[in-house]
């Protein structure tokens, strides 16, 4: 459920911050269930507006999708999409209800219940087997992080990466969480980052000059860039 987002193959950076989400979301490579109860993995990209709080999400999915079952990416600016994304994964999984296919209210029931117990039907041969399932689900753009508490239960069940403004958004989903905090780029990344997506590979103290007066915020550099 990511394939709204097409991957930045730009992507520049963050290595530390992904390093710190696989040791927070990682499932465990001897798991033998699903919901790994003494553990729970909820990281929180956190940090001011132009950071690339998403696009650190998107890499980390793309980066890393191997290593679960599913992966679920869900809108939470604001509950109404939040509900309808939560719904969808039902139909995506294939186990919403035949009679009322369309039905939000039962498919979102639906899906939690599987995000709670997740299984996944392994063949072998002519036999079928249901086994644990991993999945990872990002809450993207959690800035009120009342719209997502309601859905703490899950969070001893799979991994939950939040990406917010609001420092709070760590303590309202889990006492457990991580809060991985994304900074501006330093003088040295600000110039490179640039330098990357303008294509133009030497001045690099030209780069890095114009890298500071944009204060090393991300967003400015790629716009400058562009």
């Amino acid at each position: 459920m990511v394939d709204t987002f097409a991957r930045n193959h730009e992507f520049f950076g963050r290595s530390d911050v992904l390093r710190r989400l696989d040791e927070c979301l990682l499932p465990s490579k001897d798991l033998l269930v699903a919901s790994q109860p003494d553990r729970t993995r909820v990281g929180v990209l956190s940090g001011m507006p132009g950071l690339g709080k998403t696009e650190t999400a998107i890499e980390y999915v793309y980066s890393r999708q191997h290593e679960f079952d599913c992966v679920f990416w869900i809108r939470a600016e604001d509950t109404g999409k939040l509900e309808t994304d939560i719904a969808q994964i039902a139909a995506r999984l294939g186990i919403n209800d035949a009679s009322e296919p369309q039905s939000k209210a039962i498919n979102r029931s639906l899906a939690l219940g599987w995000l709670t117990n997740p299984f996944k039907i392994e063949h072998r041969g002519t036999s079928t087997r249901r086994a644990p399932a991993s999945w990872l689900m990002v809450f993207d753009n959690a800035d009120d992080p009342n719209i997502i508490s309601p859905y703490k239960d899950i969070a001893n069940c799979g991994a939950v990466l939040i990406t917010s403004r609001d420092p709070l958004a760590k303590s309202s989903f889990s006492s457990s969480a991580v809060d991985v905090e994304l900074n501006l780029f330093d003088n040295r990344d600000a110039g490179k980052f640039l330098q990357r997506i303008t294509r133009v590979r030497d001045h690099d103290e030209e780069a890095q000059q114009i890298g500071d007066r944009l204060g090393g915020l991300p967003i400015g550099i790629a716009q400058m860039g562009v």
